[in-house]
């Protein structure tokens, strides 16, 4: 008798257990809510990391880079960034501002470029976030990130 109890009280444990897990590891997809419908995408449930849309620059109306990716990229003038429907490393992207880079103090050694790369990393590298980077655009319900610096990489 003492056996089927013991037996009985394991199989709830791992039961409890691997509904626990179930639960955790599905609430950690991405989860966008279309766009129109509210006002944020929940991209890991887990860690709450929220991005607003009104804080993303609209790609309508922008131009599309057409032979590369399938006309998947386009180019933001005010930011200076083509941008891709999949995030990249932001300080691989950023650091393309500068034609000298600090790695001591992690900055451009010029000024003025300093201010347009730090502006691009503020942009686009995750605060209090798992992710990669940072989308900072959106179309259709596809979010966008920096992808390349100028629009070079549209000419062809």
């Amino acid at each position: 008798m003492v056996d089927i109890i013991l037996i009985v009280i394991i199989i709830l444990t791992i039961s409890i257990v691997a509904l626990a897990s179930t639960r955790y590891f599905s609430s950690m997809s991405s989860t966008p809510d279309p766009i129109g419908n509210t006002d944020s995408l929940i991209v890991a449930n887990v860690f709450k990391c929220i991005v607003p849309y009104n804080a993303l620059v609209s790609l309508t109306g922008f131009p599309q880079c057409p032979n590369i990716l399938n006309g998947r990229l386009f180019y933001i003038p005010s930011y200076n960034l083509t941008v891709a429907p999949f995030a990249s490393n932001p300080f691989e992207v950023c650091v393309n501002f500068c034609s000298t880079y600090d790695s001591i103090n992690n900055r451009c050694v010029d000024n003025d470029q300093n201010v347009t790369y730090q502006a691009c990393m503020s942009r686009s590298k995750p605060v209090d976030c798992p992710d990669l980077a940072k989308p900072i655009a959106h179309l259709n319900g596809l979010y966008y990130y920096a992808f390349a610096v100028g629009n070079d990489i549209c000419q062809g």
